[in-house]
């Protein structure tokens, strides 16, 4: 069954597109699975009439946030825009749950979702669906591209249909700014003058960097082509906090480091460079759902006395990755292109790092036991034929009890026995680094 949303009245516009939004646009125009780009939320609840409060629900976010009802398009120069629209149908997929199962079949609905690439040009970033499972149960299903939100914004939908749902909104009916305002920020002189220097910086980097490219001895060719394996580690959860306390800089930092080393040791090189996303929210931007996140050049010299002289150089080395993750990609591709720094095209702008910090999130079922708390568990995920822009890719999740770390790999570059050995070593390494700290520091004491 099909509802409809008729959305009428709401704030519309045109504006150039913010940074964020140009850089996303660009991996999902040139990446092969579009719709990997895609995610899917839901959100249980109960009512007496579940299929009218979600559409209350559905219709205040909409209203709420521009990026729920913005399209895109480039103009004759290849410039990109976003336009609002301020009057808008939104559909609605209403399903019937089966009994016993309601949520697995509601996940199953979201997949669904976003299974088909989004028409960004015609499409808002937005499928929803409702499902419901008896009388007072329902379930609300968004179907999202990343276009619309990064992590944060993902994560801000959740945490805002949830108060919804529940009645407690806690403030989250104040204005948020908008996508549209940021970027009038980002085209100022001020804005267009820092974006000029990031530029700059890129293309000076990437031009002089040396090649990186991995022993060859260490791919191993499989079908799909991309594997990607996770390590949850209480040793590192463990030495993380002693190194941060002992180097005064953070656990993002430290990670650079012990990423930046592994790199190091697989290409035979004493500087590498990285692509490291920057979540760039300050105090007045945390509510906001817009693609915000941007990628940011990472280099770093390993040529350090030990590890926690490599880690305070990683600190400052981010502090300039900082500085340099406003800028336009698809402009700073044709700079590089103009520039002939073709080698910079290899691993130098395919190898990611995200760090997210979710200390303060219990696991409630899928963390460590009392009994493994201290062992190192492995889980190999989904394999896959395309994963965009990266060959090399580092997601690190810091929970409060272990340390997640996950390495998607191009398997032309580093087979499945040498992706465990990177983990492996790396948390052999921080661990040994902690030793060392602890050991100074108890001698210190002594």
């Amino acid at each position: 069954m099909k509802n409809h949303l008729l959305l009428r009245d709401l704030s519309s516009g045109v504006a150039p597109a913010l940074l964020g939004q140009i850089a996303m646009w660009d991996s999902i125009e040139r990446s092969r699975n579009q719709s990997r780009h895609n995610y899917h939320i839901v959100a249980r609840y109960e009512a007496d009439n579940p299929l009218s409060l979600a559409r209350q629900a559905i219709e205040w976010l909409v209203a709420r946030h521009e990026a729920l009802r913005t399209v895109y398009f480039e103009d004759a120069n290849g410039k990109l825009w976003q336009r609002v629209l301020g009057e808008l149908e939104v559909g609605i997929q209403v399903k019937n749950l089966r009994e016993g199962a309601p949520e697995e079949e509601a996940d199953s609905i979201g997949r669904g979702l976003v299974v088909a690439p989004f028409d960004h040009g015609r499409e808002i970033s937005l499928r929803a669906a409702v499902g419901l499972a008896g009388e007072h149960i329902g379930f609300i299903i968004l179907g999202l591209s990343h276009m619309a939100a990064d992590n944060e914004g993902m994560e801000i939908l959740e945490e805002e249909i949830a108060s919804f749902l529940s009645g407690r909104l806690r403030g989250q009916n104040a204005p948020v700014p908008q996508p549209r305002e940021l970027a009038e920020a980002e085209r100022s002189a001020a804005g267009t003058k820092r974006s000029d220097n990031a530029l700059e910086y890129w293309v000076k980097t990437l031009t002089d960097a040396p090649s990186m490219v991995v022993n060859r001895s260490l791919a191993d060719p499989q079908q799909p082509r991309f594997r990607e394996v996770s390590m949850r580690s209480a040793i590192i959860r463990k030495a993380l906090q002693e190194l941060t306390e002992k180097t005064g800089t953070s656990e993002a930092a430290i990670m650079l480091a012990a990423v930046g080393r592994e790199l190091g040791r697989l290409t035979d090189l004493d500087n590498i460079c990285l692509m490291v996303m920057v979540h760039n929210r300050s105090a007045s931007l945390k509510r906001v759902v817009g693609t915000l996140a941007i990628e940011g050049l990472f280099t770093l010299d390993l040529n350090a006395g030990d590890f926690t002289e490599l880690a305070s150089r990683a600190w400052k080395m981010s502090l300039q990755t900082y500085r340099s993750s406003q800028f336009d990609k698809i402009q700073l591709r044709r700079r590089l292109q103009a520039a002939k720094a073709e080698h910079a095209d290899a691993l130098n702008l395919r190898c990611w790092f995200n760090y997210i910090n979710e200390a303060r999130i219990r696991a409630a079922d899928d963390g460590p036991t009392a009994a493994d708390r201290l062992s190192t568990s492995f889980n190999w995920l989904d394999d896959s034929d395309d994963q965009g822009d990266g060959s090399l890719i580092f997601q690190i999740r810091d929970r409060e009890e272990y340390t997640e770390i996950s390495l998607c790999a191009d398997t032309e570059i580093l087979g499945s026995e040498h992706m465990i050995a990177v983990l492996r070593t790396m948390e052999e390494h921080l661990a040994d680094a902690a030793r060392v700290v602890g050991s100074a520091r108890s001698r210190e004491r002594g």
